[in-house]
């Protein structure tokens, strides 16, 4: 890492470097450091651009990612703070919380036609096939 972005990190009251870690793709060698969590959710519209040069260290798998320059451009225009979380751990919530992907019989409830639905019985929305549907809205 250039001595300038590293002086330019340490006069923003950052921890020390914990290690140096060398990517294996692009053989770079990038600093770990333990964020300061309330400092990462401060700093998000005017981070500055050396950000992508430091590895983040996943405060739930421990993994180390990098902010990309087209992420960081995407949360400074929206003002998003910086994410805490590798994009996989990312992913793997946003996926428990889509409904199951287990399908149901139901009956509608004006003509008992059966029809497959994502909604067990226990979630009992109103159920109309779509011929039904379209009558009543």
């Amino acid at each position: 890492m250039d001595k300038k972005v590293y002086e330019f990190i340490s006069e923003k009251s950052w921890e020390k470097i914990l290690e140096l870690k060398t990517c294996k793709i692009c053989n770079a060698t990038f600093p770990i450091f333990e964020w300061d969590r309330k400092l990462l959710d401060k700093i998000s519209p005017k981070i500055w651009d050396e950000i992508l040069d430091i590895g983040i260290i996943c405060e739930e798998s421990s993994r180390i990612f990098r902010i990309t320059k087209t992420e960081l451009d995407f949360y400074r225009k929206y003002q998003i703070p910086l994410p805490k979380k590798h994009f996989q751990t990312r992913q793997i919530e946003a996926f428990k919380q889509r409904p199951s992907w287990e399908l149901y019989i139901r009956k509608c409830e004006k003509c008992s036609v059966e029809m497959l639905t994502i909604y067990s019985e226990e979630h009992r929305p109103h159920m109309y096939c779509e011929e039904c549907f379209n009558e009543k809205f």
